[in-house]
């Protein structure tokens, strides 16, 4: 898998129930010990619930002016 930001999941503008469909999406294709970048334009904090569902932990979080990057690992 590319870890790239390139290959970030994109959940900026969206709105929180389907930043959550789109994170369970990406989490299904991703396999254990491989990970991605997840591009938010706030904390995120109304997905960290998500995030420990789907069994996906928080391995680096970046917030340069232009808006947050999570690293999420499974």
């Amino acid at each position: 898998m590319d870890h790239t930001i390139a290959n970030a999941l994109d959940l900026r503008s969206l709105d929180v129930e389907t930043a959550k469909t789109k994170v369970a999406e990406r989490a299904s294709q991703t396999k254990i010990h491989n990970s991605f970048w997840a591009l938010c334009d706030h904390d995120p904090i109304e997905l960290y619930e998500t995030f420990i569902d789907l069994g996906l932990n928080i391995q680096a979080f970046v917030y340069p002016p232009e808006g947050y990057r999570i690293f999420l690992g499974r």
